[in-house]
């Protein structure tokens, strides 16, 4: 017999015989508009990438209404010669993977405060949660824009001689803030800064002719909407402006820590720096082992021999037994098993979970580990006094193998935002307990 208690009672559509079509009129304008670079204004076609490295994006406009979760950067460039003469017959360069790695530093200002700052390394934000959070869906468009390709003879394809590059970066990519609040702001001027890596960093020469990688046009252009909205949701805005003041947003930030140049040791214990007072949410941890040639990848990851892996919180392991694995035998089940779980826990349910995961396989997986480790509801971080930081420690274990290379660790941790709808005030902060 049917329970019925146990089930929401509901009644099929096809029965809403008199239901109207619903439709939106709260906006009546949405145009995107580009900011200029500070610093220049003007073309920049043919600068070589490492003399102009550097783009500040600044916002204006305090009185419209702006979305920038919604905006994009738009990046174009060629590849050509160190001295800027087009490839000829069997010279070949390309871009690696991801034009994400062209960044080597991002970093958001709202009305002079700081809202994010990755200072150096960026390149490894963007790339590892380009794998970890993207589905083969997203790759066939976004993807495609990003040059977010792993077979290196279509990215040859593209950029074989002289080919010109274009390719455009959603803001909600890049900054936690508009990934994570979709919502109009006004009264508040966002600055962005942007740092380039260099030429040796991102290109991957198949030929003996080396080659540099130079700008188009104005190199980086951003674009951002501006939304007009109607007269009665204006008339709400004001009307919460004028009663709320102040709102505060919170969202999910990140930094990212480096130990440099490992050697051959086989026993690692790396006691990583936090925020006082900051509750960490979850870690990601990789090894890069040193480019051999530069017809390998700029940006790619190994397991560097590594057997075993755990993190200590405040003395306490986590997870309670060890990510253990063999890369020689192809058996690393349990720590790409838990990256699947962990990393869909945060994008979809899981009655979904594993038929929309990302990118990463579990072929891809052993050729480049990305150890992910949940964090959320550790009740040992509730120890740690507000003005400490937590003690996060990362322990591997490895046999003899990649003799230099660097271990990161991305540690990510909520974070709000505090601005004041009537003066434009700003603050930031990390979410403590």
């Amino acid at each position: 017999m049917l329970r019925l208690g146990v089930y929401k009672r509901m009644v099929n559509s096809i029965f809403h015989i008199g239901e109207k079509l619903q439709r939106d009129t709260s906006i009546s304008g949405y145009d995107y508009f580009k900011i200029i670079d500070v610093q220049k204004g003007t073309s920049i076609t043919d600068s070589d990438i490492e003399r102009h490295n550097s783009f500040t994006f600044t916002s204006q406009d305090m009185v419209s209404w702006l979305l920038p979760s919604r905006g994009y950067l738009k990046v174009s460039c060629h590849l050509a010669q160190v001295g800027g003469a087009a490839f000829v017959g069997g010279e070949h360069s390309t871009l690696g993977s991801n034009i994400l790695k062209m960044f080597k530093r991002k970093k958001l200002t709202a009305n002079g405060t700081v809202v994010e700052d990755i200072p150096d390394w960026y390149q490894h934000v963007g790339n590892v949660e380009t794998l970890v959070n993207f589905k083969h869906q997203t790759m066939k468009t976004i993807g495609s824009h990003m040059f977010i390709e792993e077979d290196k003879e279509k990215r040859l394809g593209r950029t074989g001689l002289d080919k010109v590059i274009h390719c455009f970066i959603p803001l909600s990519l890049m900054f936690n803030l508009h990934k994570w609040h979709d919502k109009v702001f006004n009264n508040i001027s966002f600055e962005y800064n942007f740092e380039i890596n260099t030429n040796d960093s991102l290109i991957v020469q198949e030929s003996a002719t080396a080659g540099k990688i130079f700008w188009n046009g104005a190199g980086i252009e951003l674009w951002m909407p501006k939304v007009t909205p109607s007269a009665s949701p204006l008339a709400g805005l004001l009307s919460y402006k004028n009663e709320k003041q102040v709102v505060q947003v919170t969202y999910e930030d990140c930094e990212i820590r480096r130990q440099a140049h490992v050697g051959s040791t086989t026993g690692i214990s790396w006691p990583i720096p936090t925020k006082a007072g900051t509750a960490i949410k979850r870690v990601f941890v990789f090894a890069k082992p040193e480019r051999a040639a530069m017809t390998d990848e700029p940006l790619q990851y190994g397991d560097v021999g590594i057997t075993r892996l755990s993190v200590e919180l405040n003395g306490t392991k986590i997870p309670n037994q060890d990510y253990v694995m063999d890369f020689t035998a192809d058996d690393w089940t349990k720590p790409y098993f838990e990256f699947l779980a962990m990393n869909d826990a945060y994008k979809e349910p899981m009655l979904n979970a594993y038929e929309t995961s990302g990118i990463m396989d579990y072929e891809g997986f052993g050729k480049e580990p990305i150890f992910c480790i949940d964090l959320t509801g550790t009740t040992k971080q509730g120890d740690v006094a507000a003005n400490q930081a937590n003690t996060l420690t990362v322990n591997i274990d490895r046999t003899a193998g990649a003799t230099n290379f660097d271990l990161f660790a991305i540690i990510y941790y909520d974070k709000s935002m505090e601005f004041d709808l009537m003066s434009g005030v700003v603050r930031s902060k990390v979410v403590e307990y």
